[in-house]
């Protein structure tokens, strides 16, 4: 729900960011957040132009970037910076979305299932303990959580 509410906020500022600067209101405030989430964007698009190979590449970043060069002089080509830092924002978004409703999901079906949350709970404690937060290497030695994760 949120991400639905930064995504559609996302394109409302698109489409009208010169009036909705004017205007007060809590907007504003979230397309600070925007701003600032575009601003990490685009610093990766300058990482990743730096570490460009056109015969490699490595992601889908990699992939618009070189199909920018080969239409650099087309002026009608939608393959151009703000394309890419807004289809990153998009993917970012809407893998945010996917994630958080596995999670919420999966907190649900332990409140169905007590005894399996108590389980994995003792399993937490006894290898990572309530002083530290988990980590991957912790991993290894957490089969039931593990098994419960991938359930």
């Amino acid at each position: 729900m949120l991400w639905t509410f930064l995504f559609l906020s996302f394109q409302l500022y698109q489409m009208f960011s010169k009036i909705l600067d004017y205007l007060p209101g809590p907007h504003n405030r979230v397309f600070a957040e925007i701003d600032a989430l575009k601003a990490f964007v685009s610093e990766e698009m300058k990482m990743h132009k730096g570490s460009l190979d056109p015969s490699s590449p490595q992601d889908y970043i990699d992939c618009f970037l070189c199909k920018m060069q080969k239409e650099k002089k087309n002026p009608n080509s939608s393959f151009h910076m703000e394309n890419l830092i807004t289809s990153t924002f998009d993917l970012f978004i809407a893998g945010s979305e996917t994630t958080s409703t596995t999670i919420r999901y999966g907190l649900l079906l332990l409140l169905k299932y007590p005894k399996i949350q108590e389980k994995v709970q003792e399993e937490i404690d006894q290898v990572v303990g309530r002083s530290r937060r988990p980590c991957v290497a912790d991993r290894s030695q957490m089969p039931y959580t593990d098994a419960v994760l991938h359930e």
